[in-house]
Formats: C-alpha cells, sequence, structure tokens
C-alpha cells in the first residue's frame, strides 16, 4: 500500500507545475499596470514605412524631421525622396487640418532587416514655448543571416496637431533589437 504513496508527490508536482505556470501568466496578463513598448503608442494617428534609396553607411539613424502640410510633404517629397509620391494621396490637406508627419529616416546595414514603431514617448519639454518632447522607440527586427544589401528607410508617423510640431520637440529615437532567426 505504501510503495504507490512514493508516486504520489511527483505526480502532484507534475500536475502542479502547469497549472501554477498558468496562473502566473494570467495573473500577469490580466494586470491592471500597463507595460511594454504598445503603450506609447496612444498619440500615434498612422504609421507607414517606405523603403528609399537613401542610405549612410556611417550612421544607423539619419534625420527626424516634422512635416505640417500637404504643401510641405510634396516639396519634401519633390526635392529629396521621389520614392514618397506614392504615399500623398494618403496624406493630403485632410489628414494635415488634424495631424503632422513625425518623418524618421533610417539606414539599415542589410535589406532583410525591419523596423517597426512600438512606440513615441511623449515627456514634458524644458524648451521655453513647446510643451512636449517626443522621442520614437523603434524596434529593429535584425535577419540572422542578413543579406549584403543597404536600405533606407522612411517612416512617417501620424501625430495629433495637439501633440505636433507648433508644440513639441524631437528626441532621437530609441532602438531596440530583436534577432529573427530563420
Amino acid at each position: 500500500m505504501f510503495k504507490n504513496l512514493k508516486r504520489v508527490p511527483a505526480v502532484l508536482l507534475l500536475c502542479l507545475l502547469p497549472a501554477l505556470g498558468l496562473a502566473g501568466c494570467a495573473g500577469h496578463a490580466g494586470s491592471a499596470e500597463p507595460s511594454g513598448p504598445a503603450d506609447n503608442m496612444g498619440i500615434v494617428t498612422d504609421v507607414q514605412y517606405l523603403r528609399t534609396d537613401e542610405f549612410n553607411a556611417d550612421r544607423e539613424f539619419e534625420k527626424l524631421f516634422w512635416l505640417s502640410s500637404a504643401e510641405a510633404l510634396r516639396s519634401y517629397t519633390e526635392e529629396t525622396c521621389p520614392e514618397l509620391a506614392r504615399l500623398a494621396n494618403r496624406y493630403d490637406e485632410a489628414f494635415f487640418a488634424e495631424n503632422d508627419l513625425l518623418v524618421v529616416v533610417v539606414s539599415e546595414s542589410s535589406g532583410s532587416n525591419r523596423l517597426e514603431v512600438t512606440g513615441v514617448k511623449v515627456t514634458p519639454s524644458q524648451t521655453e514655448g513647446k510643451q512636449y518632447v517626443l522621442q520614437p522607440e523603434i524596434q529593429r527586427l535584425r535577419a540572422e543571416n542578413g543579406t549584403a544589401d543597404l536600405a533606407g528607410w522612411h517612416i512617417l508617423i501620424g501625430i495629433p496637431k495637439d501633440h505636433g510640431a507648433a508644440v513639441s520637440e524631437l528626441a532621437e529615437p530609441v532602438f531596440t533589437e530583436v534577432i529573427v532567426k530563420g
């Protein structure tokens, strides 16, 4: 009769471990406090990624600037980045009546890498006349076996006018990196 009792703790342990693990995950997932990069997506109204020819091998981050009107976008497109013409219909006067575009130009050492905006951090500004500092947060999905081609990316992030160029200053993006296997 006592021979089988030796197995009881092992069986209980095997049964309880998954249940304890699930309870721990459910408790974390159900937490009322926000966590992670998605929390900072609250002010973002739109994100578009456009691969372009612009590339600088010396720096991963090229430029960060505002476009506050359809005319400014057309001008930038004509003078600097003709590839953006594909998105001109998306960003018309109606879009700019309510939003600005925060533009991030990034250089990648491999065309296999992908970028994902995970948020825009908003902090109080110390600059007179500005209310906010906006800092894009970008996750780089780096291919484990990347290709040798170089890639430039224009990332266009829609920001409501009440957080836009008139009231905000910009801080260089924060990059995090994830290696993608395969």
